[in-house]
């Protein structure tokens, strides 16, 4: 009997020192996080408690990356969210594509000739001239910022880099009069734009600069742009898309980001960018350019003043976790705040924006009515078509002026300048959220008027704005109009002025990506596809005038040309409903998982997030009086009119429960 009690006490002893030793184990690999106050170990058995993670470390290899399949948070870069494929979606990663590209060589060469051997395409600024040329825009319902978020979630989810080439060269000196510059085949970075004899606004120049992305060779030897972003909907736009660019951008105190408190202000403001590569415009002597975890954040003031009130929205979600959770130390108030972010960004994308974006479409239904699955052989990875052109459709809905305190300012004047964010943030954001932005279609604004001043500065800039893959508001004139056909980037003075055209840009950008002409999206759209011109309705004759067959027409000006069916016609809708069903289904760590280790412990939480809009966001982060609730829409004394923030925040998330 006293042996077998012995026994019994030696093997209790003996099991406790190993589950003991086996919890410090655990709770070295977690950070060295630390134990609850009265040194027990009070974790859920789920393992949703973040300072006391339950399931121990479960190293998987794939692909030469090791990852932790217990990970509770998101990697920076994207990696490891797919375990069996951990590259898929990550940073640096070739697009992939819904149909293969239509190199002129199959390999590499930009697509230069008709798809039935009817000669060589038009020029893209021929024909961004004779079909998107208008001084008569409408108006529509939604407001400008539905846009500015679309380029917001585009920057968070793409980022093209450009080939390198001579800064000081350019790739039009030297070129002779419609000639073909050599690297077009020989695989070189210069793609320049040929423009037409005749053309009224460059009368005196036959070429516009323009640089090939930056790409890789798949197995086969075709060229694949890459993306420097992850694909995932996972706040790199905030955050930074790899872990030295995040931590440059904490504050590493009570799990905040860096800020700046400006004198005489309520609220923080951006860091100030130290770097050599800050590029901004200033108009005041207080004026500087922001750090961001996207460095495009200066291209507009709306854009600038969603990055400043998201930075703001962090820190305040971080301060009301640290007075719920005393014991969380500074990574889990981070990793946690990050997570409650990321979360309300996947939530206003996919349940605001999108349903305004592709309302009316049977095709959205599954991306906005499905009930959420984890699909884990699904590849988040962006396709091409995406930000080569689905996204680029904001550029027709920009507003020729943004009302800035009561003040009409002409886009050129607000374009690189953070001034009017860091003078008149609330008026910047009042005012998006109730303004009216343009409807989507052909026309985009060709004002006569330039930018000559700067060109010093945004031609050191042209290679990045290029490269800036989506929704890129550049280019406006100086009385307001957006001089987005014709002064892109304007250099010089007089009749020798020189300056880009985003339309152009844009069609070049395509073929130069070995985009498929308009009707092969529609076919893989399975939409009818057009036999002649006269389907384009009242734009057949201006599409004949400068195409040769139906077939050879490019995908962004006839995309944008569609009826609308939501805001987009229906081949964008398509491609987008595509890609944004990859998004939301192929990410791990989607929001409304219910795996209580990487995602929300309970139904309630979940519930707490379904609560966000993004006027809650603004509310919470700025001093504007009163919003509408659904931002993207205009306000109506009806369905959607203004309230008090008092009122917006009453239905605010609880973050007390988190």
């Amino acid at each position: 009997m006293k042996l077998s009690v012995l026994l019994f006490l030696t093997l209790s002893c003996t099991l406790l020192f190993q589950c003991d030793g086996r919890r410090r184990d655990r709770r070295r690999q977690n950070n060295d996080q630390p134990s609850s106050d009265n040194g027990t170990l009070d974790q859920q058995e789920d393992g949703s408690d973040p300072t006391q993670p339950r399931r121990p470390r479960r190293i998987m290899r794939n692909e030469g990356l090791e990852c932790d399949e217990n990970a509770r948070y998101r990697t920076s870069d994207g990696t490891c969210n797919n375990l069996m494929h951990p590259k898929w979606g990550s940073v640096g990663q070739p697009y992939l594509r819904f149909l293969p590209p239509a190199y002129m060589d199959h390999l590499s060469v930009p697509r230069l000739q008709g798809t039935r051997g009817a000669g060589p395409l038009p020029s893209p600024r021929q024909v961004s001239v004779s079909v998107c040329s208008s001084h008569c825009r409408v108006a529509g319902l939604s407001s400008v910022m539905l846009p500015v978020w679309g380029q917001f979630i585009a920057h968070d989810i793409a980022s093209t880099p450009l080939e390198e080439v001579d800064k000081e060269m350019g790739c039009c000196d030297g070129l002779s009069d419609n000639a073909t510059h050599p690297d077009v085949v020989n695989g070189g970075p210069c793609f320049p734009i040929a423009i037409p004899p005749g053309d009224c606004h460059f009368p005196n120049t036959s070429c516009m600069e323009f640089v090939r992305s930056r790409a890789v060779t798949d197995k086969n030897g075709v060229r694949q742009q890459i993306n420097m972003r992850s694909s995932y909907i996972d706040g790199s736009v905030i955050y930074g898309s790899d872990d030295p660019e995040m931590k440059r951008l904490r504050a590493f105190k009570e799990g905040r980001m860096k800020v700046r408190r400006s004198q005489g202000r309520h609220k923080d403001d951006l860091p100030r960018s130290t770097g050599k590569d800050a590029m901004c415009l200033k108009i005041t002597q207080t004026d500087f350019c922001p750090l961001a975890g996207d460095d495009r954040v200066n291209v507009y003031p709306p854009l600038t003043a969603l990055h400043t009130m998201f930075v703001r929205y962090h820190n305040y979600v971080a301060q009301q976790l640290a007075l719920t959770h005393p014991e969380y130390d500074d990574e889990v108030l981070f990793q946690e705040a990050r997570k409650i972010v990321i979360a309300v960004l996947q939530r206003i994308t996919h349940k605001e924006f999108l349903p305004r974006l592709l309302r009316n479409s049977q095709v959205s239904e599954s991306l906005l009515r499905s009930e959420w699955r984890y699909k884990k052989r699904c590849d988040a990875t962006l396709h091409n078509v995406i930000p080569t052109a689905a996204l680029r459709f904001g550029h027709s809905m920009v507003p020729d002026y943004l009302s800035v305190n009561c003040l009409k300012v002409g886009l050129k004047d607000l374009f690189l300048r953070p001034h009017y964010t860091l003078s008149s943030l609330d008026s910047v954001v009042k005012n998006s959220a109730t303004e009216r932005a343009m409807l989507v279609d052909q026309w985009i604004s060709d004002d006569i008027k330039r930018t000559s001043r700067t060109w010093g500065q945004l031609k050191r800039l042209a290679q990045n704005l290029d490269g800036w893959r989506a929704n890129l508001f550049c280019g406006y004139a100086p009385d307001g109009s957006t001089g987005m056909m014709n002064h892109l980037l304007e250099e010089g003075e007089g009749e020798g002025r020189r300056g880009r055209d985003v339309v152009s840009v844009n069609i070049q950008r395509g073929r130069e990506h070995g985009l498929r002409s308009y009707n092969h999206w529609r076919e893989f759209c399975k939409l009818p596809l057009l036999p002649d011109f006269s389907h384009f309705q009242n734009l057949g004759e201006k599409f004949q005038a400068v195409y040769s067959h139906v077939d050879d027409v490019d995908l962004f000006p006839a995309a944008l040309a569609e009826e609308r069916v939501g805001e987009v016609g229906e081949t964008l809708t398509c491609l987008l409903s595509r890609q944004f069903e990859d998004l939301r289904f192929c990410d791990r760590f989607w929001w409304e998982t219910k795996d209580p280790l990487i995602g929300f412990a309970s139904d309630k939480l979940r519930e707490e997030i379904d609560k966000t809009k993004l006027s809650h966001v603004i509310c919470r982060t700025t001093q504007v009086y009163d919003i509408q609730p659904d931002v993207f829409k205009l306000p109506n004394r009806q369905s959607n009119k203004e309230k008090p923030c008092s009122q917006i925040l009453e239905k605010a998330m609880n973050l007390s429960l988190f």
